[in-house]
């Protein structure tokens, strides 16, 4: 179970590696063009499709290009070379980078219903879906083995892409542009995307490092332990992430004085509330792992050395997409590559010795390093004061609560 646990992440990283590097981060200069109107969203549009086709043209060519320079193909888990693995990457590539695309169109035009509706559908689906699967395999006895994972997982991205054309269709109903003004918006596009492209593709590197270097020294079954606690970790992010899908529009669009208050204060919402699910997580994880089957008590302690990692993405989160939205890219840029720098000593030093131990301290540095570079260039850089941005006030609780009663209590 771990192992295949294990293989199905590795699979999932190889998924996100290639939207983010085939993709080159279109998704993002979407979000950020559709809120400023500087670019017409049928360009954008446009725009987005071909970069769909044409990852999906260079991924297929790689299939037969990458066996004629290297012993292995290093996109695949060994004994997971079969087509069925080739189809399994170029379909998901394609569904989640098409998704990707609708949703920074809806994101940029403030579409949240749409965006939040479309995430709590998703959750569900996922949740009920793997919950019936481990009910199947853990009380029922049903063998479930990775091919079968795999297959329901690209059912998932389907029925998801699904969804977002139906509301897209409703909602936006645009045609696709292919006419294109090369020095109005083609070249400023391209050099906003670079750099962000750059800084994404770090990130990722950072974030997913560990995983190769746990399965290379330590096989597929204790990355399956270890995947388990990362899994449960990213949980947190979707309290951070749709504050990040409301907060990088208006913050494009409004300004400086407007923008940095709203920043300040979900800054301050963000925080508290991961900060007070984490302490619980932590000290609740020795009976919340046992859950996934007895054998994933050896996730708990990695988890609980992530529950810093937790609380510093959190926060780089926040304060990165401020920076992204005064443009200035290239801050978060050197941020990450910095944690990179910093994330492969540690992993090359630790993981070897300690395992998914020496990978959770590793990844605990990285995040906090990271963390530390952003702060820096947001305090000294872009002159945001510090003060007031981790900590709900009680002038917030009271905003809060206001906000609460007029939405149930209004006459």
């Amino acid at each position: 179970m771990a192992e295949g646990k294990g293989v199905y992440s590795l699979f999932q990283s190889d998924v996100d590696l290639l939207v983010l590097f085939l993709g080159f981060t279109i998704s993002s200069a979407i979000v950020f063009y559709v809120s400023n109107n500087r670019i017409k969203i049928e360009k954008l549009f446009g725009i987005g499709i071909i970069f769909v086709l044409g990852g999906a043209v260079i991924l297929s060519l790689s299939y037969f290009l990458i066996p004629l320079f290297f012993s292995e193909n290093f996109l695949f888990p060994k004994g997971y070379e079969s087509k069925f693995y080739h189809f399994y990457l170029l379909a998901s590539f394609c569904v989640v980078m098409s998704t990707s695309i609708l949703s920074s169109i809806f994101q940029g035009k403030s579409k949240f219903k749409v965006v939040n509706f479309i995430s709590l559908f998703n959750s569900v689906l996922n949740f009920l879906t793997y919950a019936l699967i481990f009910y199947l395999s853990e009380f029922k006895q049903y063998k479930i083995d990775v091919d079968f994972i795999l297959t329901v997982s690209i059912i998932i991205y389907l029925i998801n892409i699904f969804v977002w054309a139906y509301f897209f269709k409703r909602q936006i109903n645009i045609m696709p542009s292919f006419s294109f003004d090369f020095k109005a918006e083609i070249k400023p596009l391209f050099v906003f995307i670079t750099i962000g492209h750059i800084a994404h593709m770090v990130n990722f590197l950072t974030y997913k490092m560990d995983f190769w270097i746990v399965q290379h020294y330590n096989g597929a079954k204790e990355l399956g332990y270890y995947s388990q606690a990362v899994g449960f970790s990213q949980m947190f992010w979707s309290i951070t992430n749709p504050i990040i899908v409301v907060l990088t529009p208006y913050l494009t669009s409004k300004n400086n004085n407007e923008g940095l208050e709203a920043f300040k204060f979900f800054s301050r919402i963000n925080f508290t509330i991961i900060l007070i699910l984490v302490l619980i997580a932590f000290f609740l994880s020795g009976f919340i792992f046992p859950l996934y089957g007895k054998e994933f008590e050896f996730s708990v302690l990695p988890f609980r050395i992530l529950s810093i990692s937790i609380i510093m993405s959190c926060i780089t989160k926040i304060f990165a997409v401020y920076i992204y939205a005064q443009n200035k890219i290239i801050y978060n840029l050197i941020a990450a590559s910095v944690a990179f720098v910093v994330t492969a000593i540690c992993d090359f030093s630790l993981i070897p010795k300690y395992g998914m131990i020496g990978a959770s301290i590793a990844t605990a540095i990285s995040y906090t390093t990271l963390t530390v570079m952003v702060s820096y260039f947001l305090f000294f850089k872009l002159k945001v004061t510090p003060n007031n941005l981790l900590l709900v006030t009680k002038s917030d609780y009271q905003n809060i609560l206001q906000k609460v009663k007029s939405i149930f209590f209004q006459a």
